[in-house]
């Protein structure tokens, strides 16, 4: 079979640099934020905690069940990886800055 020229794509091994603003950072944390709600509240809409640790825990220990889970994890593992890259660029400051 001959592949098709028209059709692209990215390496499996890659590891691509790219550089990301906060703001584009802020709404995948409002995305993981939106996930963590929608699937962790109570009917009164408070969030609930004893589920957000079972999430936790899934996540902890490679478990997960939900499939969302899956998506929230991939979120954390992007927002954490900015975090250090921020820290080590020096673009950490104290909140109140």
């Amino acid at each position: 079979m001959t592949p098709n020229p028209s059709i692209e794509t990215i390496v499996p091994t890659a590891i691509v640099s790219m550089k990301v603003c906060t703001a584009f950072q802020i709404r995948i944390a409002d995305t993981a934020e939106y996930l963590l709600i929608t699937n962790c509240s109570k009917e009164n809409g408070e969030l609930d905690l004893e589920k957000m640790k079972l999430i936790n825990k899934q996540i902890e220990t490679d478990t997960i069940v939900d499939p969302w889970v899956s998506h929230y994890e991939t979120m954390l593992i992007f927002l954490k990886e900015f975090e250090e890259l921020a820290k080590q660029e020096g673009y950490i400051v104290p909140a109140d800055q």
